[in-house]
């Protein structure tokens, strides 16, 4: 490791959901097994804790003008174990959250123009800096990888007006 990294960069902690509460902001894209580029997107994300359960409100910006929302609902079963929930997955969400990264895997139905395809998450969150965060996601139909998701998030700063969301899709679209 190189000699000018900050002394304490060997003891600092990762903790996602501290991290996802608040607003976050993000941007990524989906690439098939074959590392083709099929879809870019948008992140704007607010998580808080409601009692004992963590809520996340995602709104995605897609490339092509789709625009797409969800919640996921997250408890903790021990100190650094989860399940979690929103509309489009398919029973629970089990993920770990560690001092280094944090994971979760679930089964998910996504919605495509005419149709839905179920499909398994890999997801993988790692701190990048003091404020961000790398999510690498690969993901499968049936045992076989079809694609993979990188996302890289960061904490939106503190008094930054959001876009509504006809009016952000047409910004991405542009």
């Amino acid at each position: 490791m190189p000699n000018d990294l900050p002394t304490d960069f060997a003891a600092r902690t990762f903790n996602l959901l501290d991290f996802l509460e608040g607003r976050s902001r993000g941007w990524g894209m989906f690439q098939d097994r074959s590392g083709a580029v099929k879809r870019r997107f948008e992140i704007e994300a607010e998580g808080r804790w409601v009692g004992n359960t963590f809520e996340l409100n995602e709104t995605f910006f897609y490339d092509d003008g789709q625009t797409e929302s969800r919640v996921w609902r997250i408890e903790l079963t021990d100190g650094s174990n989860f399940t979690g929930s929103c509309a489009d997955s398919i029973g629970d969400a089990t993920g770990s959250l560690s001092a280094t990264e944090a994971r979760m895997d679930y089964k998910f139905r996504l919605k495509l123009k005419d149709r839905s395809i179920d499909l398994d998450f890999a997801d993988r969150f790692f701190p990048i800096g003091n404020d961000g965060v790398l999510n690498r996601t690969v993901v499968k139909k049936f045992g076989i990888r079809v694609g993979d998701v990188t996302a890289f998030f960061y904490r939106e700063p503190l008094g930054v007006r959001r876009a509504d969301p006809a009016e952000r899709a047409a910004q991405f679209a542009a």
